[in-house]
């Protein structure tokens, strides 16, 4: 009796090694290419969301290198226009003075007005940029945002219409079970 009982069990297993490298094959022929197929499809989803990003990055940081070097280059312009104004001034007052006490009295208080003036719309300027600045970054900050949301809900959707490997074996093995039956 143990005998039959071994050679029962030993039928019982081969049986068993059978119908899982038949459900292998079945499954590879019903979804193995399908599978594939939607693996290189999410590869070069991701790999051109990867490149977009990095592109959008480097853009970003060229459009801000840019304005950072012409704002430098437009605050030294300034500065030299106010020391190069500010000497000529000096000198004029020189010659004026010599002459015309009374009037360098005058000029001078006009051109400490007029550097008042200056140095206010040069800060006012200076603000604008600044606000200028702080409204591209709040903006480069949205749309990275938005690339990131977007991108995340890309995943979630690709995720979602994925098939689960465990609903896949449960439906496999249904399957198996069934032609089994039938047989």
């Amino acid at each position: 009796m143990s005998d039959a009982r071994r050679e029962r069990e030993a039928a019982s297993e081969a049986v068993e090694d059978l119908t899982a490298t038949s459900l292998d094959k079945v499954r590879e022929i019903l979804f193995g290419q399908e599978l594939r197929k939607n693996d290189q499809r999410f590869s070069k989803m991701e790999e051109r969301l990867v490149k977009e990003l990095t592109a959008l990055g480097s853009d970003t940081k060229k459009r801000l290198d840019a304005l950072d070097s012409v704002s430098r280059a437009e605050i030294d312009g300034l500065s030299k226009a106010v020391r190069l104004e500010q000497s000529e001034r000096e000198a004029l007052s020189k010659e004026l003075g010599r002459a015309l006490q009374e009037i360098a009295k005058t000029v001078d208080k006009k051109i400490a007005q007029i550097d008042s003036q200056f140095v206010k719309a040069l800060r006012e300027a200076q603000a604008e940029l600044a606000s200028e600045v702080r409204t591209l970054r709040d903006e480069l900050k949205k749309a990275a945002e938005e690339s990131q949301k977007e991108l995340e809900a890309r995943t979630r959707q690709i995720q979602a219409t994925k098939l689960d490997r465990a609903q896949l074996a449960s439906m496999l093995i249904e399957m198996a079970h069934s032609l089994e039956k039938g047989k």
